[in-house]
């Protein structure tokens, strides 16, 4: 999952699913030019937060768990968020 944008305010979801060999982290980037960002996922029905980002703030970093061949909906949720980013990689 990647995303640019030049302006979000509000939530966007996607989901993705696990496809490599294993488990382990997902991997994601955030930031965000002003605003805030935060970034969740929600495994086996339990939202967790992965990053929150404010203004010229960039977070690169893996966090939470997934096992092989699950399938997660990572959410995005934007307060006045403008010229940002967010990638997603469930594959190591």
């Amino acid at each position: 999952c990647k995303i640019s944008f030049y302006s979000l305010t509000g939530t966007m979801n996607f989901k993705l699913t696990k496809t490599d060999v294993g488990e382990g982290a997902i991997n994601y980037s955030i930031e965000v030019e002003q605003g805030e960002v935060t970034l969740y996922y929600n495994s086996l029905g339990t939202k967790q937060q992965l990053a929150h980002v404010t203004a010229g703030q960039t977070i690169t970093t893996s966090g939470g768990y997934v096992e092989r061949g699950q399938t997660v909906t990572i959410t995005i949720e934007a307060a006045k968020g403008t010229r940002g980013k967010v990638f997603v990689d469930l594959n190591n």
